[in-house]
C-alpha cells in the first residue's frame, strides 16, 4: 500500500536530521544509511529539493571519510539538480563543497575553479556565509600557490560579508563570535599585501581587523552629537539607545536612581535586545533602499589609508601600528609624508607572533601581575584543598570569607588575624617578585622587537610616537622598554627591591587586610643604567587608528576648566597633597573640587558635565572577570565602565585618572580593549592619562605635581608625562620603571 504523501514529507526529513546528527558525531557511516534512505524517499515522491540535500550530505559525508571522488560524484550531483530547479543557494554550496575535494586531491586548477564559482553566486550581500567560505577557501588555495594578488580576490569579498555579518548582528554576543571565528581570514590578507609590498593596503587590513566594539562605540556617540537628523535616523538612534542602557545596565545605576532596569531576568534582558536590533536592522534596510549613501554613514566606514596618514601632524611624528599573526609580528611605521619617499614600511619580527611573542608576554608579564591580584585565591585555596583556579569569588568581611567554587558549590571559612597576616604577606611577596622581573622582561621584550635595529631603519629625526599596540603588548609601558638593554655587572647591587611599605590605589582588597605592610622599607638598590623610549620620544598610544580618528574628529575645546575629585574614600594618605597644589595652581573653586563624601557618583557625573579638564585622584581597579565591572570607587559607590559607556561628556577636553589599573584589562582575540580610559574616551574626552597598573600612592602624587607643572608651561599632555616620567626618575626611590612606567596618555 502507498504512503501518505505527506508522511513521506516527515520521514525523509527524519531521516535526513538522523543523518546530520550522526555526521555532527564524527559517525559518518552512520550518516551515510541514513542519508542515502532520506535520498531513496526523495526520489520516490520525485522531491527535487530533497533529493538535491541528501546528495549534498552524502558528498560531505565521504568527505570527512576521507573518499574523495565519492564526495566529488555526490557533489557534481547536487550541482546538477541545483541548477536545474535554480536553487542559488545550493549551487553557491555545492560548488564549494567540490573545491574543496578536488583541493585534497591536489586538484589546485579545478579547486579554484570551483571556488571562483560559487563566489559569482554567494555575494556578500545576498549569501554573506556561503561568500566567507568560499572566498577564505579560493584565498587560502591561492596562498599555498604563493598567488598573493589572486588570493585577495578571495579574501576581499570575504572580509565584506564578514562585516555585513558583523553590522547585521542582533547581539554582542554574536558580533563577538563573528569576528573571532573570521580574524585568520583578515591575517592572510594582511600577509598577502605584505608579500606583494603593498604596505598601505596592509596596514588598512590590519587596523579594520581590531576594535570593532570600541568602533561600534563612538561612532553611535558622534551621531547623537550631530543636528539635522531626519526622523528615520532618529529612530534608529533612539533604538541603539535603548539597546545599549540594556547592554550596559550596571549596579551603580541603582545608586542614582536612574535606568533602573525593569526586565527581570538575563534571558528576558537579551530577548528584548534581539526584538529591539530587528526592529534596528529593519529600519536600516528601509534606509539603505531610499538612500544608500546615508544608510553607509550608519556604521563606521574602515579608514582608507589617506585617511590615516592624515592622522599624523607633522614630520617630527611617526605612528607604529603593532599587528601579530600567528608566525610573526609585523610593525607598520607611518610618517608624514613627504615628496618622492614612502611614507609607510613594514618591519618583520620573524617568528615573533601569537604562539611565541604573544604567549610569552602573557606568562611573563600578565600572568604574574594576576597573581598579585588573585593572591587572596592562592592564600584560601589550600584550605578548602582546591586549586585557585578553582574558585569563582570569594566575598569577605573582617571574620569570615564565603567562596563560591566555578562548579557553584558555596563554602565558609572562618578568618584569622594570622590568616590576614599570611594573606598580605603573599601579596607583599608576589608583588616583588613581578616588580623583580619587570627589568628583565622588558629588556627580553626590547630585543624580540629588535627596538634599536627598528629606531635606526625608521625613526631617525622623529620625537612623537603614536603606538597602537596589539593584544598583549595593550598592557606594556612602552616608555618603559629599554633601547639598547645593559647587562648588569654586579646583578647584586642592580637588582631592583620592592619598597613594600607603600600605600596603592586599588580599592580590591580584602576586607579587614591593611593595604600597608608590616615589613619596614627597603633602601632602593635600583640603579637605572637604562636608555628608555621615552628618553627619545614623546608617547601616545591609541587602540587603533580609527578610534585615534574619532578623537580627532571632535572639536578642540579652548577654554580649561578644571575640576577635582579627591580621595572619595577617606583613606588616601598622599592624594589630599596632590589635589591641593593642583586647586592652587589652577584656582579651582570649592564647588569644583569634590572630597571624599561629597564625591557621590551623581556629583561626579555632574562634575563632568561642567568642567574641560578633570582630575580623577581615588581608588579604581579593574575586573578581569568581567571588564565592564571595572571601577572608581566613589563615596557611595562605584562607577563602573558600563556606567561610563552610556554617558556623554561632550566637553570634556582632558582626564587625568589618578588611580590604579585605569588602563589595565585583558585583551580579547578581537583586540578590544575594554578600559576605564577608554570609557572617558568613548563618552566624550580628547585625552586621557591613565594607568596600567596598581601604582603607589607617594609616586603617584609626586608625578602629578610635575605633570600639571610642565602642563601650566604649556607642554602637551604627551610631553609633560614623558617630562614628569623623567623627573621622577630623578628621584632615588622611585627611579625603578614601576614608580613612573604606569602612565600612558591617549587620544
Amino acid at each position: 500500500m502507498p504512503r501518505i504523501h505527506g508522511l513521506w514529507h516527515g520521514e525523509a526529513n527524519s531521516l535526513g536530521g538522523l543523518g546530520n546528527s550522526y555526521h555532527f558525531l564524527g559517525q559518518y557511516e552512520r550518516a551515510i544509511e541514513y542519508h542515502q534512505q532520506y535520498l531513496t524517499i526523495a526520489r520516490e515522491i520525485k522531491d527535487r529539493q530533497g533529493e538535491s540535500v541528501s546528495l549534498g550530505n552524502l558528498g560531505s559525508d565521504y568527505h570527512s571519510l576521507g573518499q574523495y571522488e565519492r564526495a566529488i560524484e555526490y557533489h557534481q550531483q547536487h550541482l546538477t539538480i541545483a541548477r536545474e530547479i535554480k536553487d542559488r543557494q545550493g549551487e553557491a554550496n555545492s560548488l564549494n563543497s567540490l573545491g574543496l575535494a578536488h583541493q585534497e586531491l591536489g586538484q589546485t586548477k579545478e579547486a579554484i575553479q570551483a571556488f571562483q564559482a560559487s563566489l559569482t553566486i554567494a555575494t556578500p550581500e545576498t549569501m554573506p556565509d556561503s561568500c566567507i567560505a568560499a572566498g577564505n577557501n579560493l584565498g587560502k588555495t591561492h596562498c599555498t600557490q604563493g598567488n598573493w594578488e589572486l588570493a585577495i580576490t578571495g579574501y576581499q569579498p570575504a572580509i565584506e560579508a564578514i562585516e555585513l555579518t558583523h553590522n547585521s548582528s542582533l547581539t554582542d554576543d554574536r558580533c563577538k563570535q563573528i569576528l573571532e571565528n573570521y580574524l585568520g581570514v583578515y591575517d592572510k590578507t594582511v600577509q598577502c599585501y605584505i608579500k606583494l609590498e603593498q604596505y598601505e593596503k596592509a596596514l588598512e587590513y590590519a587596523d579594520r581587523s581590531r576594535s570593532r566594539f570600541l568602533a561600534d562605540l563612538f561612532h553611535n556617540k558622534d551621531l547623537h552629537s550631530k543636528g539635522d537628523i531626519s526622523p528615520q535616523v532618529q529612530e534608529y538612534l533612539d533604538l541603539q539607545q535603548q539597546i545599549d542602557g540594556l547592554r550596559f545596565v550596571s549596579p551603580s545605576d541603582g545608586m542614582m536612581g536612574e535606568r533602573l532596569s525593569t526586565i527581570a531576568s538575563p534571558e528576558a534582558k537579551r530577548e528584548k535586545i534581539r526584538q529591539l536590533g530587528a526592529t534596528k536592522q529593519q529600519i536600516l534596510e528601509n534606509i539603505r533602499r531610499e538612500n544608500p549613501e546615508l544608510a553607509a554613514q550608519l556604521q563606521p566606514t574602515p579608514l582608507s589609508f589617506q585617511k590615516i596618514q592624515r592622522l599624523i601632524p607633522d614630520r617630527k611624528t611617526a605612528l607604529l601600528n603593532f599587528y601579530s599573526t600567528n608566525e610573526d609580528t609585523f610593525i607598520f611605521i607611518l610618517r608624514y609624508p613627504n615628496t618622492g619617499e614612502r611614507s609607510v614600511a613594514c618591519y618583520i619580527c620573524k617568528g615573533e607572533g601569537y604562539k611565541n611573542l604573544q604567549k610569552w608576554i602573557w606568562q611573563t608579564w600578565l600572568n604574574s601581575y594576576i597573581n598579585i591580584k588573585n593572591s587572596k585565591f592562592i592564600v584560601i585555596a589550600p584550605l578548602l584543598n582546591c586549586k585557585p583556579e578553582d574558585i569563582e569569588t570569594i566575598e569577605t568581611t573582617n571574620t569570615a570569607a564565603l567562596v563560591t567554587l566555578t562548579d557553584g558549590s558555596q563554602k565558609t571559612i572562618n578568618i584569622s588575624q594570622e590568616f590576614l597576616k599570611q594573606t598580605r604577606k603573599k601579596r607583599d611577596q608576589l608583588q616583588k617578585e613581578w616588580q623583580n622581573q619587570m627589568e628583565p622582561t622588558l629588556a627580553e621584550l626590547s630585543q624580540r622587537l629588535q627596538l634599536q635595529q627598528l629606531i635606526d631603519n625608521h625613526l631617525q629625526d622623529i620625537e612623537e610616537l603614536i603606538i597602537v599596540p596589539h593584544l598583549n603588548l595593550h598592557q606594556i609601558p612602552f616608555a618603559a622598554l629599554p633601547i639598547s638593554p645593559k647587562v648588569a655587572e654586579n646583578p647584586e647591587t642592580t637588582a631592583p627591591v620592592l619598597q613594600t611599605a607603600g600605600q596603592t590605589r586599588d580599592y580590591r582588597n580584602i576586607a579587614g587586610i591593611d593595604d600597608t605592610s608590616d615589613t619596614k622599607p627597603t633602601p632602593p638598590k635600583y640603579i637605572d643604567n637604562n636608555e628608555y623610549l621615552s628618553d627619545r620620544f614623546r608617547i601616545r598610544v591609541v587602540p587603533s587608528c580609527q578610534i585615534l580618528d574619532f578623537c580627532h574628529q571632535r572639536e578642540a575645546i579652548a577654554t580649561k576648566t578644571v575640576g577635582i575629585v579627591e580621595n572619595t574614600t577617606g583613606d588616601l594618605h598622599f592624594t589630599p597633597e596632590e589635589c591641593r597644589k593642583l586647586a592652587e595652581l589652577y584656582k579651582v573653586p570649592p564647588e569644583r573640587h569634590l572630597k571624599e563624601e561629597k564625591a557621590t557618583i551623581a556629583n561626579y557625573l555632574k562634575l563632568a558635565q561642567q568642567v574641560n579638564v578633570l582630575h580623577s585622584s581615588h581608588h579604581a581597579s579593574s575586573n578581569l572577570s568581567n571588564a565592564l565591572e571595572s571601577g572608581l570607587r566613589l563615596s557611595d559607590g562605584t562607577l563602573d565602565l558600563a556606567n561610563l559607556y552610556i554617558q556623554s561628556f561632550p566637553q570634556l577636553s582632558e582626564v587625568f585618572l589618578s588611580c590604579c589599573e585605569t588602563n589595565f584589562t585583558l585583551s580579547e582575540i578581537t583586540d578590544d580593549v575594554l578600559t576605564l580610559a577608554g570609557g572617558f574616551l568613548t563618552a566624550g574626552a580628547r585625552s586621557v592619562v591613565s594607568t596600567l597598573w596598581s601604582v603607589q600612592d607617594d609616586s603617584t602624587a609626586e608625578f602629578c605635581e610635575l605633570y600639571y607643572q610642565f602642563r601650566n608651561q604649556g607642554e602637551t599632555s604627551p610631553e609633560a608625562l614623558r617630562k614628569a616620567q623623567f623627573e621622577l626618575r630623578k628621584i632615588p626611590r622611585f627611579n625603578h620603571p614601576y614608580y613612573w612606567a604606569a602612565f600612558v596618555s591617549q587620544g
